[in-house]
């Protein structure tokens, strides 16, 4: 889930003879790892990751927004479709109205609350590839009852006020369903200079129907030049390999040419353990 935040404060700058007010909403949002996302003073939702069928029971799944602080929270939800670009960058996509029915879709928070939210797949039973979509959560401000003098009777005011807004990761998979990961290309980046350092470009392909997380991946590399040898790889030697692949998605990694490997072309194969599940 990813949730964004919004927050309130006040400074006071002196003067002598004017008094000013101003205010400023300031919007963060914050995105989903797993469990719920909990910020001091604030509201959060739970999960963070749900996963849909495409019928029966497995099309409604159910969300818990709980508001752990002393104010009022109304809030508001609407789903949208997601992707990532081929440098693993969110796309955000379009709204998805008609394909989740969102109950309640608006709701007001009260001090200490918690309230169950329900999300129904509506979309068709026959999907060939696991479709993704993103459940944003957004505080909604209350309106001000009117302007906070400063008791001085001298200065300028400003109020700065935080919303918090959560991005929830819904998925809706087919059955049978299966990630295929495969290399594209492989080989020396387009060169950034006369003097920039050789670099290693590689693409990679999810050519099934269901996510792949690549966080345990691992890239086998040989050269023409040095057939015997071999360079594997993985999250320690190549941090930028990880994220999510999306069936049908692609992923491009950048990275400083390999010790051990003879610059020039390569072969590539990535080691997805547990591909396909």
């Amino acid at each position: 889930m990813y949730p964004s935040v919004i927050s309130h404060k006040k400074g006071l700058f002196s003067r002598t003879t004017k008094k000013r007010h101003g205010r400023c909403l300031l919007v963060f949002t914050i995105l989903p790892a797993s469990g719920a996302f909990s910020a001091a003073h604030a509201y959060t939702i739970t999960p963070a990751i749900q996963s849909f069928g495409t019928s029966g029971n497995s099309t409604v799944r159910f969300f818990t927004l709980i508001n752990d602080s002393e104010k009022i929270t109304p809030v508001e939800l609407s789903v949208r479709r997601h992707s990532r670009d081929e440098n693993g960058k969110t796309v955000k996509g379009a709204l998805a109205e008609d394909d989740f029915l969102i109950y309640p879709a608006q709701a007001v928070l009260m001090p200490q609350d918690r309230i169950s939210i329900q999300v129904r797949w509506m979309g068709p039973s026959d999907i060939a590839t696991e479709q993704v979509y993103a459940l944003d959560v957004k505080e909604v401000p209350l309106p001000e009852d009117g302007q906070e003098e400063d008791a001085s009777g001298e200065g300028v005011r400003f109020q700065f006020k935080v919303l918090i807004n959560y991005e929830v990761r819904l998925y809706v998979t087919p059955k049978g369903a299966e990630a295929s990961m495969e290399v594209v290309s492989a080989g020396p980046a387009p060169a950034g200079g006369s003097k920039a350092a050789p670099a290693l470009q590689v693409v990679c392909a999810n050519k099934g129907s269901k996510r792949q997380s690549l966080k345990e991946a691992r890239l086998v590399l040989t050269s023409p030049a040095a057939p015997s040898s071999k360079v594997v790889l993985d999250k320690v030697r190549m941090p930028e390999l990880g994220g999510t692949v999306y069936a049908g998605g692609t992923r491009k990694f950048t990275v400083p040419w390999p010790d051990g490997l003879p610059v020039g072309p390569v072969s590539a194969d990535i080691v997805v353990p547990g591909e396909g599940r």
